[in-house]
């Protein structure tokens, strides 16, 4: 039977009602001894309790209401009128007591994926770790997934198009289909873009995926060239683990008499682009450390090299010399040295620019110029069928053991790039031959070692203990080097 209380009324109104007359004390009494009991009544039954909760409503019990409810979910946890009322938010299957715990298991949710997934946290943002460098430069990504600066993508919406680093206005794309090039002011023939570019300072500039040559070479060879650096590229990106932020520009002239003009130094040009000590693999291909605009004062380092297709076997050597070089300049940018280049810029390279330039590097030398070299002399060739595609590796191999073999390992590790042209790329060459190790020897500590270094690097962590462990690593398992390079 029913309690009498519920007969009772709950405010006296009289005519006409103005306002609701609280409950009396006494009412109160009654109704808290009435709700202990139904509690007890209601025990663990879902519907009892649902039953209660309404009760309480009509009676104005807040509070009850509350501590009905939390009992009631502790039953039934997916009652989800119960959880309605209490606010409660319903999300991954999961049951949330509020919006700021709902927001921070979302937050952890979304952390834990984006670290399955490899990304990093940018302003509130998860990115891809490559990403980085191009969001901190406010650049954005155009409807093709390339990366432009803000300006680009304005010139891009409104028409512009470009001939590979020159922005073509609307009115002029015609030009384009009609076979001209567009050379300062003036649209030429590709026979005189040839001639116009072939002149210093007015280089050809033209990017690839991941590259963007400067040349003076007619377009056909430029294209060549580029064609090779995109495949050397992708051996320089196995030895350091990760693919630069930008993309790597080196030099390629048309003789070598061009590329001496920028090694010797010249006074239109600006400062001696190189200490004299820059150059390797006899003079063909070397890093213009010192390559200072003249008016701007801006640094422009890079490697530079030639490929001169009028010189006997000039393009047999040229590929590579200009993977040499690329790989010159892919170890600035993974390696660079930027309170040293801020300086210079600022008040000129002094007398101590090439000390300051190298004492800020990170990596070892050998490394660098070894992964330069690498791609140059111990890469897997591509080659028609039937041919061998290790003929690369094993020149380099008959050239080591024709100058001598190894050298001592104190002497390989810690060798500086010297003026002596000979020893230099001697040295060089066998750098080459350890990275070329590192990569192809299938020595599993080697190969642990080197993985370890590609992990730090793409992490931006120090990496001297762990290059002393990879020495460490190579220097016992010499046996296995030379068998490896056929010594």
């Amino acid at each position: 039977m029913l309690s009498p209380l519920l007969a009772l009324p709950l405010f006296t109104c009289p005519a006409p009602c103005a306002s609701p007359v609280p409950i009396s004390p006494d009412v109160r009494i009654e109704l808290d001894e009435e709700f202990d009991k139904r509690l007890e009544e209601a025990g663990k039954d879902p519907k009892a309790l649902w039953d209660l909760v309404l009760w309480c409503e009509s009676t104005e019990r807040d509070k009850n209401v509350r501590k009905v409810l939390l009992k009631l979910v502790r039953v039934e946890p997916d009652h989800r009128e119960a959880r309605a009322k209490l606010g409660h938010e319903h999300f991954d299957g999961k049951w949330f007591t509020s919006e700021k715990k709902l927001a921070a298991y979302k937050k952890k949710q979304a952390k834990e994926r984006a670290e399955e997934l490899g990304l990093v946290e940018y302003e509130g943002e998860w990115v891809r770790p490559e990403d980085v460098p191009f969001l901190e430069k406010g650049m954005v990504k155009n409807d093709e997934g390339r990366w432009v600066s803000k300006e680009e993508l304005e010139k891009i919406e409104a028409g512009w198009i470009r001939q590979d680093l020159v922005w073509v206005a609307p009115d002029e794309i015609e030009k384009i289909s009609e076979g001209l090039w567009k050379c300062g002011d003036e649209w030429l023939s590709l026979e005189a873009a040839n001639a116009w570019h072939a002149e210093f300072g007015r280089w050809w500039r033209i990017p690839g995926d991941h590259v963007l040559l400067s040349t003076t070479c007619d377009r056909e060879t430029a294209m060549k060239a580029l064609d090779e650096l995109e495949r050397a590229y992708r051996d320089l990106v196995r030895a350091y683990g990760s693919p630069t932020p930008d993309l790597v520009e080196l030099l390629v002239l048309r003789d070598v008499e061009q590329m001496e003009r920028i090694a010797e130094g010249n006074p239109e040009f600006g400062f001696p682009a190189t200490d004299g000590a820059g150059m390797a693999n006899s003079g063909r291909a070397f890093f213009a450390d010192g390559w200072f605009d003249p008016e701007s004062k801006k640094w422009n380092g890079m490697g530079v090299s030639f490929w001169d297709v009028e010189a006997e076997n000039g393009e047999k050597f040229a590929v590579h010399d200009v993977r040499l070089a690329l790989g010159l300049s892919y170890a600035n940018i993974m390696d660079p040295s930027p309170k040293a280049v801020a300086k210079a810029e600022k008040k000129g390279p002094g007398s101590r620019w090439v000390e300051d330039f190298e004492s800020e590097k990170k990596l070892p030398t050998w490394f660098r110029w070894g992964s330069a070299a690498h791609t140059s002399r111990w890469y897997e060739a591509t080659v028609e069928r039937g041919g061998d595609p290790l003929w690369v590796r094993k020149w380099s191999s008959s050239n080591l053991s024709a100058q001598g073999g190894l050298h001592s390992w104190s002497t390989l590790f810690d060798f500086p790039i010297s003026g002596d042209n000979a020893e230099t790329t001697r040295l060089v060459n066998e750098a080459g031959l350890l990275v070329a190790f590192m990569l192809d020897g299938k020595c599993t500590p080697v190969t642990e070692a080197h993985g370890a270094i590609k992990q730090a690097l793409k992490e931006g962590k120090d990496t001297g203990k762990i290059f002393a462990q990879l020495r460490k690593e190579l220097e016992k398992h010499e046996a296995e080097l030379r068998a490896f390079a056929g010594l």
